[in-house]
């Protein structure tokens, strides 16, 4: 559960920063960081739900 939350979780905070955020900081795009974090939270939380899926298969 620990890698299907923490994606879920980069995820949201992801979409946070790409859709909903409009103010502009000096030094960093906003929306390409929650573009980065929206599609690297949506592959972990795949990874922790193959990863739970496989762990249920061998008990």
């Amino acid at each position: 559960m620990g890698l299907l939350g923490l994606g879920i979780f980069l995820a949201i905070v992801g979409a946070v920063l790409r859709f909903a955020v409009t103010t502009e900081a000096p030094h960093i795009d906003l929306k390409k960081a929650g573009q980065i974090l929206l599609y690297s939270g949506i592959a972990i939380a795949a990874l922790g739900l193959v990863l739970d899926i496989a762990d249920l298969g061998q008990h």
